[in-house]
């Protein structure tokens, strides 16, 4: 038992109110609505992309994913026209690739091959296609541009 008697009391109960003041304070929410947090700001890293071709064959108006970054994996090459080549879904719906660069190696594209692509989605009217290509993109409501083109499986594998 302490000794000291009741000043000894009042202040161990002081010090205890002084706690219990403090805790209140610091856990205590501005005109009793939930605790403070700052605005959710979106994470803009994994804005207008497609993942998935179907995204694209499937999208009621496939125009209005113009510029949306492209990052597909496993496509398969349904069909080559020089360095142009046509990639298709698992329901067989096509979508024209068009190398972006001139210099983006293509000798691995072959038809019946799997490719991986990053770029974005373009309409056929963007003035960046040639003659040859823009014939190509006729009647497509989009194309794929690829900046990078990385092979997969090999025909038949």
């Amino acid at each position: 038992m302490i000794r000291g008697g009741w000043p000894v009391w009042v202040a161990v109960i002081a010090v205890l109110a002084a706690g219990a003041l403090v805790f209140a304070l610091r856990t205590r929410t501005p005109e009793g609505g939930p605790p403070f947090t700052p605005p959710q700001q979106p994470n803009t890293a994994y804005m207008n992309r497609v993942r998935s071709l179907e995204e694209v064959t499937t999208a009621a108006d496939p125009a209005r994913l113009a510029n949306y970054r492209v990052e597909l994996a496993n496509l398969r090459v349904v069909e080559v026209a020089g360095r142009n080549f046509w990639v298709a879904d698992e329901a067989g719906r096509r979508v024209l690739v068009v190398p972006n660069n001139p210099e983006t190696p293509t000798e691995a594209v072959a038809q019946g091959r799997l490719v991986s692509i990053t770029g974005a989605v373009r309409t056929p009217d963007a003035a960046d296609l040639d003659e040859e290509t823009a014939a190509l993109a006729t009647g497509q409501p989009v194309y794929l541009r690829a900046d990078s083109i990385r092979p997969g499986a090999p025909a038949g594998a």
